[in-house]
């Protein structure tokens, strides 16, 4: 009983053991085949990402190409704009500098015609002035010398007709006192002392013994008298001024 119950315990431990192995067995199976696509999947996810990466490596590298062929296309654009620009402006600065001195030329001509021009007239302006002023000379001169002939005439003929008028006063002047020679003969000889002019001032001896009139400065008009002054008479009458004691009549 012991034996049998012995062999059916190592029968089923046989059998424990078989299927044991046998799940062990598929266990492995499956884990292997589990692995296998995990590998798979690894070796798939690792070339997916190496695609992925060589893909956005060649695309960054694509794209750094694109943007280094655009810059240096960019550059070469620039620089032929910059040459082309410069091109022009070398020959717009030409053509103004063409057009400068053109013009400094045209100015400086024109500058110079009218500085002629100026000249010119300045130099008929300085010959009418010099023929005015000779000729203003001239008919100052001639008036300075018409008037000195003038002066000199009539200073000639009121020479004549005084010397006529003394030796007529003086004929008159014998003869009355010739007829009364104790006669006032004062206005006589005052009318004969007049001298020509007919005015109350002084003599003028350069002038022929022409005698003026002055005229009082008021609405009357008369003419200033011309008082003969005796300093002996007024000696005695007022004294002498260096003296004036005696005149106001101190004695000592």
């Amino acid at each position: 009983m012991s034996k049998m119950r012995k062999e059916k315990e190592i029968e089923l431990f046989e059998q424990f053991q078989e299927h044991t192995e046998k799940m062990r067995s598929k266990l492995a199976v499956e884990m292997k085949q589990k692995v296998n696509d995990e590998d798979d999947r690894l070796a798939k996810a690792v070339a997916e990402r190496d695609d992925k990466l060589a893909k956005e490596e060649q695309a960054k590298q694509e794209k750094e190409l694109l943007t280094k062929k655009s810059i240096h296309q960019h550059r070469i654009d620039k620089t032929k704009d910059r040459e082309k620009k410069l091109r022009e402006d070398l020959e717009n600065d030409k053509h103004l500098l063409k057009l400068r001195v053109e013009s400094d030329k045209k100015y400086q001509k024109e500058e110079e015609i009218k500085l002629s021009m100026q000249r010119g007239y300045a130099k008929k302006l300085k010959n009418v002035h010099e023929e005015q002023m000779n000729e203003k000379v001239d008919r100052k001169n001639g008036q300075v010398k018409e008037n000195l002939n003038f002066d000199h005439e009539n200073a000639r003929l009121m020479a004549e007709e005084e010397a006529y008028f003394q030796e007529y006063a003086n004929k008159v002047l014998s003869e009355q006192k010739i007829k009364d020679p104790s006669g006032n003969h004062f206005p006589l000889i005052k009318a004969a002392d007049e001298g020509p002019g007919g005015g109350c001032g002084p003599k003028f001896e350069g002038k022929s013994g022409y005698r003026p009139s002055y005229i009082v400065c008021d609405s009357t008009g008369v003419q200033l008298p011309n008082y003969s002054q005796d300093t002996a008479a007024r000696c005695k009458i007022q004294g002498r001024p260096g003296q004036s004691f005696k005149r106001l009549g101190f004695n000592w």
